[in-house]
């Protein structure tokens, strides 16, 4: 039973949105909350992120059959305000 998380990028230029990914094992229920108020569901996904102007932390709460919060997993999505150039995709 497991529950991972994770953004690509981490790290991204304030205003712009990343990419979360997260997959449940042996698990029955997942939702993902972020502070900037991005909400999913289902036991794997991926989803763009809204707009990231502060730092972001996403929580995933996957249940295993009748018990919520089985399993946890955190995401930080920071912002980069003062990027020299544009980095290449």
């Amino acid at each position: 039973i497991a529950a991972n998380i994770y953004a690509k990028p981490p790290l991204v230029k304030s205003g712009s949105t990343t990419v979360v990914k997260w997959q449940g094992r042996e698990v029955t229920a997942c939702t993902v909350v972020g502070t900037n108020g991005d909400q999913w569901e289902g036991t794997a996904g991926e989803k763009t992120s809204g707009i990231i102007n502060e730092q972001t932390t996403y929580t995933l709460t996957c249940s295993v059959g009748g018990t919520p919060f089985a399993r946890q997993a955190t995401l930080t999505v920071t912002p980069a305000p003062f990027f020299q150039q544009e980095e290449p995709e």
